[in-house]
């Protein structure tokens, strides 16, 4: 283990590189923060806020009968799941900037309109905003951190 010297020159290094540490805890769990956005929530038609973000209407119903797949078939009353061609759900990233802020986006072209006219669409609810936090992004820095005293 090493003396109580050696110790705290390493917690200072792992101090030091705390900030990379992070950015490397995010890009491991990278496709966790993807599964919650896209299957977790959006899928489930989840905002942002937590709450359902719109419904299918009966013309929705109509216009889909009979089509078979992912996100279908698409009932009036139930929450709108966001999935078409998957292209949407394909075209979700993240980007981490300043070592301090972590933000979902998504490239489809359709993601623009969709996003004026459902504004809480991307971005993780309190509760997965949570579970990302604790559960995956927690254990995976410690990971990078305790490389350092290994």
């Amino acid at each position: 283990m090493g003396t109580i010297k050696d110790i705290l020159k390493r917690a200072k290094n792992a101090q030091a590189s705390f900030d990379s540490d992070l950015e490397l805890a995010i890009k491991f769990v990278a496709d966790d923060l993807l599964y919650l956005q896209r299957e977790k929530q959006l899928f489930e038609g989840l905002g942002n806020d937590g709450n359902i973000i719109a419904v299918y209407s009966r013309a929705t119903e109509s216009m889909t009968e009979g089509i078979q797949g992912i996100g279908y078939p698409k009932r009036a009353g139930s929450p709108m799941n966001f999935y078409a061609s998957g292209s949407l759900f394909k075209s979700f990233s993240y980007r981490f900037e300043g070592g301090s802020r972590l933000e979902i986006f998504a490239t489809d072209a359709k993601t623009s309109e969709l996003v004026g006219r459902y504004p809480t669409m991307i971005g993780l609810s309190p509760e997965n905003t949570q579970e990302f936090n604790y559960k995956f992004l927690l254990n995976a820095l410690r990971g990078a951190i305790s490389r350092h005293f290994i």
